[in-house]
């Protein structure tokens, strides 16, 4: 029995002392493997230095080529028989895009004649009536207190030419030391003679209005106010109590017939005016004659094209209207593109439109010829947004310089340059380092790298960005191009190694 156990003892030793060893064995693998996931872990370093480059910030939108485009319309009523085009044709200056019918333009040009001759005969009329000198009369009664006109003037170019006074009466209006009841007669003193002066009026401010006679005084002129005794009780400014200003009919003056502080009445003589304009009347034919003669001259130039309607410049057309139908003056019968598509038409986002300016520079690259960079310039922005499924962009047009490869309706994208900064110091993107609200950079001063790759790469520098892309950063603060910074990189390990090693 003794044996049995004794065996049995060293059994249960032996496993003891197995599970011992194998826990230590893990623990000791485990603690390991930290160390390696460790240092698979470790950060990179690489010395870069600040440099002095261009970055630009830039809105990319897409968008289908189009170019300008024109309506065509007639001056006069014009029956169109056929379209010798169809739409997307490319039609040469000096071809026809429309043929016209002989007959109906042959009626129209000769009535065309027989109006212009009618409007001859009626300009002939008025011009025989015309009187090349005039009178001008007053158109109101008073007394003439101020000239504004001399001889040899084009009274058409005055504002005014007279002023009259037309009550017969100055004002002054003061406050006086004394009271007094309206009707009062007082002395006023001005230009070193004395009137007769009239309270008329004391408003609720203690302001006394006095009339006086216009005949001498002048606007303008410092007055004082005198009692019964002589006493000054006030003093002030005169003023036409009741001013009319008189406007003369046009025409050279060359005689003034009146002087100031001459009394007038309603139709006396004021001025004598030559080189009289001709009439509204005549003005009127004058106009309609020439806007038929540009009628005749229209007509006649298709006649002369051989009865088609004939463009001066290459375009494609982008539609046309039915045949054998008269068309209205200033209706559209057809459309036209300018040759060439010149035009992208993309949609911005309305994230990035407060960005996007008229004038600043694009580069369009066309799906349909993707090795071609073709230069562009935005030259419009819709101010109203289009909205779809939640997201608003807006309508921009770019400009672009094309080429006859280029075809209206092709897909392409700009990318525009809303902000640009040339040599400015730019650093490696990876390199910039956050933390928090802070943006950082390691700078080497010796630009030599710690063999311990869990010590801080060199001196912690916080610095200030500006325009960024997927490659570089501008720095605006913190750093100067010269300077050698330390590119950080962490390795990332696969998950199922990161799960192997405990990671």
């Amino acid at each position: 029995m003794e044996k049995k156990k004794s065996k049995k003892g060293i059994v249960i030793t032996i496993v003891v002392t197995v599970i011992v060893l194998a826990v230590i064995g893990l623990y000791l693998i485990g603690r390991n493997s930290v160390s390696m996931a460790e240092r698979m872990t470790l950060p990179q370093y690489s010395i870069a230095e600040v440099e002095t480059g261009d970055l630009a910030k830039t809105v990319s939108a897409m968008g289908s080529l189009t170019a300008e485009h024109r309506d065509l319309s007639t001056r006069i009523p014009l029956k169109i028989l056929s379209y010798p085009v169809s739409v997307g044709d490319t039609v040469a200056a000096g071809n026809p895009i429309a043929l016209v019918d002989r007959t109906a333009l042959d009626e129209t040009v000769k009535n065309l004649r027989q109006e212009i001759a009618e409007h001859d005969r009626e300009i002939q009329r008025l011009n025989d009536a015309h009187d090349t000198t005039k009178t001008f009369t007053s158109p109101y009664s008073g007394r003439i207190k101020e000239i504004h006109c001399e001889i040899g003037d084009d009274a058409s170019s005055l504002g005014t030419a007279f002023v009259l006074s037309a009550d017969g009466k100055m004002k002054l209006e003061t406050k006086l030391t004394e009271k007094h009841d309206l009707n009062t007669l007082l002395t006023v003193k001005a230009d070193g003679k004395s009137y007769s002066g009239t309270v008329v009026s004391l408003d609720s401010d203690g302001i006394y209005k006095l009339t006086v006679t216009d005949n001498g005084p002048e606007s303008g002129a410092a007055a004082t106010v005198h009692n019964s005794n002589g006493d000054q009780i006030g003093s002030g400014e005169l003023d036409y109590n009741n001013p009319l200003t008189i406007k003369s009919d046009p025409g050279i003056i060359t005689k003034i017939h009146v002087s100031e502080n001459d009394k007038v009445y309603k139709g006396t003589n004021l001025l004598n005016l030559k080189q009289i304009p001709l009439s509204d009347a005549y003005a009127y034919e004058v106009n309609t004659r020439q806007n038929k003669l540009d009628d005749l001259d229209y007509c006649l130039n298709i006649q002369k094209k051989g009865y088609a309607v004939v463009l001066e410049d290459d375009v494609t057309v982008k539609s046309v209207g039915e045949e054998n139908q008269t068309v209205p003056p200033e209706t559209p019968f057809a459309s036209v593109y300018t040759v060439g598509a010149t035009e992208l038409n993309i949609q911005v986002d309305e994230l990035d439109i407060a960005s996007v300016e008229a004038g600043q520079k694009a580069t369009v690259i066309l799906d349909a010829l993707p090795s071609e960079k073709f230069e562009g310039t935005v030259t419009k922005i819709s101010n109203v947004g289009n909205s779809e499924a939640g997201v608003t962009t807006f309508d921009v047009t770019v400009v672009i310089e094309a080429n006859s490869s280029c075809k209206i309706g092709m897909n392409g994208n700009a990318s525009i340059i809303a902000q640009q900064h040339k040599n400015v110091p730019v650093i490696p993107i990876n390199a910039l380092q956050h933390e928090k609200d802070e943006q950082y950079v390691w700078i080497s001063r010796s630009g030599v790298l710690p063999e311990d790759r869990r010590a801080d790469p060199g001196e912690k520098v916080v610095v200030t960005t500006g325009l960024s892309d997927a490659e570089k950063v501008e720095i605006t603060s913190g750093l100067n191009p010269g300077d050698k910074i330390v590119v950080v990189t962490r390795p990332q390990l696969p998950f199922d190694m990161m799960a192997m090693y405990g990671g």
